[in-house]
C-alpha cells in the first residue's frame, strides 16, 4: 500500500495553550484535571470540551494522552483540537509518532514550543481510512498492553518475593530458630541467639560531603563527580547517578566514596528518606554530596546491614522520623537514625546470611530482568506497529 499523505499538524488539530489550574482546583469538583501523566485533581470548571490529544508543553513532552468530556488541563499542556474530517482517534495515534527528542529545546527541562509542533509534517488519509486505522490500533494496541499488563504484574509479584525472602533472612534466620519477645516494638520478635541493639552501637564512623555544582552527566574517568542521592534511592549503589564537577568546585570536594561501607540517603522526597545502598565497588573519582551518609560499622557486616534496610520494618521507623517543611524534601535526623533498633546474630551467621541471600535473590533479579526485556521489546513492537499503520506501510483493510 502506498503512504499516506501527509501535512503539517495545524491542519490536523488546533493547538491551544493549558492553563493554571489553582484558582479552580476543588477536591470535590466534577471536572477532571489533566497533567502529563493524567488525571491528578479536580476542578470547579472546566477549560475545554470535547474528544482532544493532550501533549507536554514543558517537562513530560512524549506522552500524548487522549481525552474527552469536559476537563481542565495544566499550563504545562498544549491542548489538540482536531480538525473536520480528523478522526480523535487517529490524531492519538498520529501524534505518538511525534519525533519529540529533535522538538525538545532544553535538555534539562525538555520543552516544546507552539510554532515547532504546528509545523510538524504527519500523515493525513482520508478520514474512512483514519477510522479503519484507528479500529485496528485500538484492537491491536490492546492486545499489546494486555501482554504488558501481565509482565508489569509478574515483576510486581517477584519484587514482593524478593523483599520477603530477604525480610525473612535478615529478621528470622536461615534456619527458622525458635523466636522470642524483643524489647523493641519495632523489631517484634528475633531469632533466640540474636543479639538485639539500635544503630549507635554499630556505627564505627560516618561522614558525610558537601554540596557543590556539577554538570548533570556522569564523569569520565580523568573527572570528578558527585553522586546524587539517586545513586542510593534505587537501595542499589549506581555510581553512574553522579554529577561532573569542574572550576573552583572540585576544591570543595572532601569526602572519597570508598568500598565496603553503607551509604544512606539523608535527605530526598518522603518514599526515598534512608534508602540505602553497599558499595561493593567504588571508582576513585566519585565523591559523597552533603545529602549522602557513609558510615562504616562494628560488629555488623555493612552488607548484612543494607539488606535490613530493604525490610519494612527500617522503612518503617524511618517513616516515623522523617521531618521537613516541604512535602517533596523530607529528612532524617542522624540522632534519630542512631536510635533504629534491629537485631544481629554474630559476624558468621551475617556472612551466611549474605550469601545465601545473594544466590536467591539473583535468580528473583534475573527473572525480574527478562520480563523487563519482554516489556521493552513489546512497547517497541507497539510502537513500530502505530508507525506502519498511520503511515500506510501496512493495509489495515485487510486486518480490520
Amino acid at each position: 500500500m502506498s503512504a499516506h499523505p501527509t501535512t503539517q499538524l495545524r491542519r490536523l488539530a488546533r493547538i491551544r495553550n493549558g492553563a493554571d489550574y489553582k484558582e479552580v482546583e476543588d477536591p470535590e469538583g466534577e471536572y477532571p484535571v489533566y497533567g502529563s501523566g493524567g488525571i491528578f485533581s479536580r476542578a470547579s470548571r472546566y477549560l475545554y470540551e470535547g474528544p482532544s490529544v493532550l501533549l507536554g508543553r514543558k517537562g513530560t513532552i512524549d506522552k500524548p494522552l487522549l481525552v474527552d468530556g469536559e476537563y481542565w488541563t495544566v499550563d504545562t499542556m498544549f491542548c489538540a483540537q482536531p480538525a473536520v474530517g480528523v478522526d480523535p482517534r487517529f490524531l492519538y495515534y498520529v501524534c505518538t509518532t511525534i519525533p519529540f527528542g529533535m522538538l525538545s529545546t532544553n535538555t534539562a527541562l525538555p520543552s516544546m514550543s507552539q510554532g515547532d509542533l504546528n509545523a510538524v509534517m504527519l500523515p493525513r488519509p482520508q478520514e474512512s481510512e483514519q477510522v479503519r486505522i484507528a479500529d485496528f490500533l485500538d484492537r491491536e494496541t490492546a492486545k499489546i498492553d494486555a501482554l504488558i499488563a501481565k509482565q508489569e504484574q509478574l515483576i510486581a509479584t517477584l519484587q514482593e518475593d524478593r523483599i520477603a525472602t530477604i525480610t525473612h533472612a535478615v529478621t528470622r534466620g536461615l534456619d527458622s530458630e525458635q523466636t522470642v519477645p524483643a524489647e523493641s516494638a519495632w523489631v517484634g520478635r528475633r531469632p533466640r541467639t540474636w543479639t538485639e541493639t539500635k544503630m549507635k552501637y554499630l556505627i564505627d564512623s560516618v561522614e558525610s560531603g558537601t554540596s557543590v555544582n556539577g554538570a548533570d552527566t556522569s564523569p569520565a574517568a580523568d573527572e570528578l563527580g558527585v553522586l546524587k542521592t539517586s545513586a542510593v534511592s534505587t537501595g542499589s549503589f549506581v555510581p553512574t547517578a553522579s554529577k561532573t564537577v569542574v572550576g573552583e568546585d572540585v576544591q570543595r570536594l572532601s569526602c572519597p566514596v570508598r568500598a565496603g561501607t553503607l551509604l544512606v540517603n539523608r535527605a530526598n522526597s518522603p518514599r526515598f528518606v534512608g534508602s540505602a545502598a553497599y558499595v561493593d565497588y567504588a571508582p576513585e573519582n566519585l565523591y559523597l554530596s552533603d545529602k549522602i551518609w557513609q558510615f562504616d560499622l562494628r560488629g555488623a557486616a555493612a552488607e548484612f546491614v543494607h539488606l535490613w534496610t530493604l525490610t519494612p520494618g527500617y522503612r518503617s521507623q524511618i517513616q516515623s522520623g522523617i521531618v521537613g517543611t516541604s512535602s517533596s524534601m523530607q529528612n532524617v535526623s542522624m540522632a534519630d537514625y542512631r536510635e533504629l533498633a534491629l537485631a544481629v546474630p554474630d559476624l558468621v551467621e551475617q556472612r551466611s546470611i549474605v550469601n545465601a541471600v545473594r544466590a536467591r535473590v539473583g535468580v528473583i533479579i534475573n527473572l525480574v530482568n527478562k520480563s523487563t526485556e519482554s516489556i521493552a521489546t513489546l512497547r517497541e513492537y507497539r510502537s513500530a506497529l502505530i508507525t506502519d499503520a498511520v503511515t500506510g506501510k501496512i493495509d489495515v483493510r485487510e486486518m480490520v
